[in-house]
C-alpha cells in the first residue's frame, strides 16, 4: 500500500468516528483498538510496516486520534484540508533539512523544544529498514523532548546498493555508505549549531536503527556516549570486531517471536546481517564490557520482562527487556506494558 494509501485510510476512519475522543478512557481505548485491529485485516500493507520497524500500534492508533481531532475541527470550521499537529508547527521537525557529507547531501528532521537551555542533550533516533525519517518522528520522541528539555534528530537513511532502499550501514555488506562518518559529522555540527553537549549525545534506533545504534557506540564512542536498540542487534561484522569496543551503557528490547531479528541470533549472514550470537549472550558480553556489578529483574507484565544490570564503576548500566509472544515491532504501554520511547528516555537521562 503506498503512503498516501495509507494516511487516506486512516483519515477515513476518523471521519467515520469523531467523536471517539469524547469518550471513557475505557471506551475510548477499546474502540481504538477495534478500529487498528480492523486495518490491519483489510490492509495487509501497513502489518508489513509494523514487522519492517517502520512504525507500531501506537503510532498508528496516534495518527487515528489526530485525524479525528482534525476532522472534526475541519468540519465545524468547515474547512476541508488536512493539517499537521500543532507540536510539529512549532517545532519545525516536519520540514527537511540537508547535510552536506563529502559530496553527498544528506537529509534530516531536528526538533528542538522552545527554550532549549545550552548544554541540553541530544538524542538521534534512526528509523528502521525501508524506512522514513518522518516516521519515527512520530513515535513519542518529541514530547518527551519538550518536557525534558532535549534535542531530537531523525536522519534520513541513503539508499542500499541493491534496490536503493533506505537503510542504515552498520557495517553491512549491501552497502558502500559511509553512515558512521555521516551520523558522527552531523552529531558534531548539530552540538556547535545548537549549543549541545558532546557528553550527552545518544543514539538510539528501531530494528536496522538498532543495528546503527551499536555500530556507532562501538566505532565512535567519543561522539555517541550510550545506545539503545529496539528489536535490533549486532550487525556480524560489528560483533567480530567486538574486542575494540569500549565501555559505554546499552539498552535492548527484544521480542521473543520476531522472526526478522531473531534473539537466538540465527539470522542469515547473507548482507552482513547476522552473525552475531543469542542476545543473551550479547547482553554477557556488554555486561563483562561494563564490568557490572548487581542484577534487578523487573517482571512487568505476564509477557514483559526487564532485566537492569548495574553497580560498575564507571557508572554504566546495560538494560536489557524481553516480551513474549512479541514478533518484530516495538513494543507498546497498553499491550505490553512498557512504553518503548519513554524507557529509552529513562535509560540516557542517567547520563
Amino acid at each position: 500500500m503506498k503512503a498516501w494509501q495509507y494516511f487516506w485510510v486512516l483519515f477515513s476512519l476518523a471521519l467515520t468516528f469523531p467523536g471517539l475522543a469524547q469518550e471513557t478512557d475505557d471506551r475510548a481505548s477499546q474502540r481504538w483498538d477495534q478500529q487498528y485491529q480492523q486495518l490491519l485485516k483489510t490492509n495487509r500493507g501497513l502489518q508489513d510496516r509494523i514487522d519492517r520497524g517502520e512504525t507500531s500500534r501506537d503510532e498508528v492508533i496516534a495518527w487515528l486520534k489526530w485525524r479525528s481531532e482534525r476532522s472534526a475541527e475541519s468540519q465545524s470550521a468547515g474547512q476541508s484540508k488536512s493539517q499537521e499537529p500543532a507540536d510539529k508547527k512549532r517545532s519545525g521537525s516536519d520540514e527537511t533539512i540537508s547535510f552536506q557529507h563529502g559530496k553527498v547531501e544528506r537529509n534530516y528532521l531536528l526538533h528542538l523544544p522552545d527554550d532549549l537551555p545550552p548544554n541540553a542533550p541530544l538524542v538521534f533516533l534512526l528509523h528502521g529498514y525501508h524506512g522514513k525519517a518522518k516516521s519515527v518522528s512520530r513515535m513519542g520522541m518529541n514530547r518527551l523532548a519538550d518536557q525534558h528539555r532535549f534535542a531530537v534528530c531523525y536522519p534520513q537513511g541513503a539508499g542500499d546498493d541493491r534496490k536503493g532502499t533506505p537503510h542504515w550501514n552498520a557495517r553491512l555488506k549491501i552497502s558502500r555508505v559511509d553512515d558512521i562518518g555521516f551520523l558522527s559529522e552531523l552529531a558534531k555540527h548539530l552540538q556547535q549549531t545548537h549549543k549541545l553537549n558532546p557528553d550527552r549525545t545518544f543514539v538510539c534506533g528501531v530494528s536496522n536503527g538498532g543495528y546503527m545504534s551499536y555500530t556507532l557506540v562501538a566505532e565512535r564512542p567519543d561522539v555517541f556516549k550510550a545506545a539503545a536498540s529496539m528489536i535490533g542487534t549486532m550487525s556480524g561484522e560489528t560483533w567480530r570486531k567486538r574486542e575494540s569496543i569500549k565501555p559505554v551503557p546499552i539498552m535492548q528490547i527484544s521480542g521473543l517471536a520476531d522472526r526478522v531479528v531473531p534473539i537466538d541470533g540465527s539470522m542469515s549472514e547473507s548482507g552482513g546481517w547476522g552473525g552475531a550470537p543469542h542476545q543473551d549472550e550479547i547482553i554477557e558480553f556488554w555486561k563483562g564490557l561494563n564490568q557490572t556489578k548487581t542484577e534487578e529483574v523487573i517482571k512487568i507484565s505476564d509477557r514483559t520482562t526487564g532485566y537492569r544490570y548495574a553497580g560498575a564503576d564507571n557508572g554504566h548500566e546495560v538494560w536489557y527487556y524481553t516480551v513474549e509472544g512479541l514478533g518484530h515491532s516495538v513494543p507498546g504501554k497498553r499491550q505490553h506494558g512498557i512504553s518503548s520511547i519513554e524507557l529509552v528516555w529513562e535509560f540516557f537521562s542517567r547520563y
